[in-house]
């Protein structure tokens, strides 16, 4: 197999790699296009079944660093080398059904495949700095994000944070939001599509109320964000995290950890995670679970950052 081309000083300082695609991706993967010369190519193919003798699984089956996904729509993507993507849909698949899936697992197994690690986090801007934002589906990453960015700190990615280990360089993934329906109507704001075909799925593509043109950086801080089901009057508090507790919460947040080690290597994980740790500060944020705290957890870290990063907004 050949090795993912070797890119220039200036290419890699905008963007972790180059995307040519047939398939339509609409504005998601616009930072990442390229017309000619691309790292990554995305194209519909005959996709195997399985990749090996062994029972597959459920969702995903692994061979030799190879990736194959199947979604439930019957559509199936593999993920090889760092710079292949080929998919072949299921018989009702749109290209929005398929780009969900390309832009999000098999991306990241690209990440991982090219010696980078994906963040399963949100993030916005604060003065250029980078502020993340990890935790299990459904901690309120993306609602967390959008309210600041309503408190005028940009966007900068959601659900995908990338980042080099050899550069400590952080890069946004798509740069859109998506929420659920109860997140919209809370937030009052402006729903460009929903996020699959099927009108079943209650969650939507939302205009970012103030979106970052910066594509890259250093990632100042990771917040792990954790429910908490006390009482309601207890205080938001920020909790820092060092030594194994930190490197714990970063395994545990990775972008599908699942296949992480498989298809990067254990050792090459760790190293990589490692130089994440040392790189970047990570604390767990405790914030309410009621209905109604949104505002004031995201009013308690609003401050936290102007606090930390004073003179930067």
């Amino acid at each position: 197999m050949s090795a993912p081309r070797v890119r220039s000083a200036a290419e890699i300082s905008a963007r972790p790699f180059t995307i040519a695609t047939d398939l339509d991706l609409g504005d998601r993967a616009q930072g990442f296009a390229a017309d000619t010369d691309a790292d990554i190519r995305i194209f519909e193919a005959p996709v195997p079944e399985a990749l090996s003798s062994h029972p597959p699984g459920v969702a995903f089956d692994i061979s030799e660093g190879r990736l194959l996904l199947r979604v439930p729509d019957g559509t199936r993507i593999l993920v090889e080398n760092g710079d292949s993507v080929a998919y072949q849909r299921g018989p009702r698949s749109t290209d929005k059904d398929v780009a969900l899936f390309v832009l999000g697992s098999a991306l990241g197994a690209i990440c991982y495949q090219r010696g980078l690690i994906p963040l399963h986090a949100s993030a916005v801007l604060h003065g250029g700095r980078i502020v993340g934002f990890s935790g299990h589906s459904g901690t309120g990453k993306s609602t967390l994000a959008a309210m600041l960015a309503q408190r005028g700190l940009p966007l900068f990615t959601d659900d995908l944070l990338i980042f080099d280990p050899r550069t400590a360089t952080t890069y946004a993934g798509p740069k859109d939001l998506k929420l659920w329906d109860d997140a919209v109507e809370a937030l009052g704001l402006d729903v460009t599509e929903r996020v699959r075909s099927d009108a079943s799925l209650d969650k939507f593509f939302v205009r970012a109320p103030s979106l970052g043109e910066q594509t890259s950086g250093a990632l100042a801080a990771l917040y792990i964000l954790k429910r908490n089901h006390g009482d309601a009057a207890e205080d938001h508090r920020i909790e820092r995290l060092a030594g194994g507790d930190a490197l714990q919460a970063l395994l545990e947040n990775i972008y599908r950890p699942q296949y992480s080690e498989r298809l990067m290597g254990r050792a090459a994980l760790f190293r990589s995670v490692k130089a994440l740790l040392e790189a970047v500060p990570v604390a767990r944020f405790y914030r309410h679970a009621q209905d109604g705290s949104r505002t004031a957890s995201a009013a308690f870290m609003a401050r936290e950052i102007g606090r930390r990063f004073p003179g930067d907004g």
